[in-house]
């Protein structure tokens, strides 16, 4: 019996992997992937978006607390009790002393009370530069 010639090019050697397969499980792959590092960001995000509201809770709480201490402090009978303590005399303004200003238009200040002539000058002059 005459031995048969096989084609080498059409014999298959090894393993063998069809292409639509390969790359479906390859996309698949990725998908997976993505997924997860969705899933591993927004964990993330969360603790610090929580860690983020804990301190702004700790603020907030913190500038009531100081609000109140300066409350306290800039009232009258602390704010005397500190003249007192540092040997500070102070008294009343009298009437003639006073200029009291209005908010007229955005940016204008003008003087409500008359003022003796020679303080209303700088008073004035004074009051709109504080403005």
């Amino acid at each position: 019996m005459a031995r048969r010639k096989r084609n080498r090019k059409k014999q298959v050697q090894g393993f063998i992997l069809p292409g639509p397969f390969t790359g479906i499980v390859v996309a698949l792959l990725g998908l997976a992937l993505g997924y997860v590092r969705l899933g591993t960001d927004c964990e993330r995000l969360g603790k610090e978006l929580k860690g983020l509201e804990s301190e702004s809770r700790n603020l907030s709480r913190r500038m009531l607390t100081e609000e109140y201490h300066w409350s306290r402090m800039n009232s009258a009978a602390n704010i005397e009790r500190a003249l007192l303590k540092h040997n500070i005399v102070m008294g009343r303004p009298r009437n003639d002393q006073i200029v009291r200003i209005i908010r007229g238009e955005p940016g204008r200040v003008r003087a409500a009370a008359r003022v003796p002539s020679a303080l209303e000058g700088p008073l004035l002059a004074q009051a709109v530069l504080n403005e």
